[in-house]
């Protein structure tokens, strides 16, 4: 089982998972190509759909790859720092973790 803290980053355990919903559908219509939405469909499923939270290596490391972005993926960049503050109190550096 993957565990983000053995990267630095432990999952905070009592996010707000009303928040992380609004931050994904933002994420949804901050993204430009279709297929850019597949972060908030897992991320929704893993941390909102499952009991308990799990989020795999995959979807981590997705996610610092949206926390770090150019061109025309600043919009979602934005957003996913934001997902990524409310679930790791920071935002992933994509460099630390070899992503």
């Amino acid at each position: 089982m993957f565990d983000s803290a053995r990267y630095g980053y432990p999952l905070v355990a009592s996010f707000d998972g009303q928040k992380l919903e609004l931050l994904l559908k933002s994420f949804e219509n901050a993204v430009k190509r279709e297929g850019d939405n597949k972060l908030a469909v897992k991320l929704r499923f893993e941390l909102l759909h499952s009991d308990p939270p799990m989020l795999t290596k995959t979807t981590f490391q997705r996610l610092a790859r949206w926390c770090k972005t150019d061109g025309i993926y600043g919009d979602g960049m934005m957003v996913a720092q934001r997902i990524s503050e409310l679930l790791f109190g920071r935002v992933i550096d994509r460099r630390l973790i070899g992503t």
